[in-house]
């Protein structure tokens, strides 16, 4: 980030680590690991702590650096609260665990390419593939980054960041 200041640029909208350990290609190494189903918790416990250490690490570059400001989006957060929520009246996702496009087990155990299975409803999956998210879902967090509260994006959110 100090290069990118050092080269102009002042406004930076960064994105936390979201919990990795839910994704499927994790839940599936869960599974081969321990024999049980859930999030892989070791992984999942190591995206949590490294918000608080970026959020810092942000708060004391916006005051090293003059005139820098910044959009921190807490990743984790947004996406629990959709597993908390998986329908609202701005989405409705019936599937958060099984990839929409590959196989095995969480469709996680083979890879999305042209011969893999594709669901019928993507808008309701939350994972595309073994490890990204469904448009749906980027839609989601593209809207919250922009316009979000403090619940999910701080100090300010990008619509804001971009108005300085």
């Amino acid at each position: 980030m100090q290069a990118l200041y050092n080269m102009g640029a002042r406004k930076f909208s960064i994105i936390s680590i979201p919990p990795l350990g839910c994704i499927p290609s994790q839940r599936l190494r869960r599974l081969n690991e321990t024999g049980t189903q859930g999030c892989y918790d070791h992984l999942n416990e190591l995206s949590l702590r490294s918000y608080p250490l970026l959020a810092a690490m942000m708060q004391e570059l916006a005051q090293e650096l003059p005139g820098m400001s910044y959009s921190l989006g807490d990743a984790f957060t947004m996406v629990s609260f959709v597993y908390a929520n998986p329908q609202t009246k701005d989405w409705r996702f019936t599937e958060l665990e099984e990839a929409c496009c590959g196989g095995g087990p969480f469709g996680a155990a083979y890879p999305c390419n042209e011969t893999a299975p594709v669901c019928v409803r993507r808008e309701e999956y939350l994972f595309w593939d073994a490890n990204h998210p469904t448009e749906a879902a980027s839609a989601i967090a593209a809207q919250t980054l922009f316009a979000g509260n403090r619940t999910f994006v701080s100090p300010i959110n990008v619509k804001e960041l971009a108005l300085l």
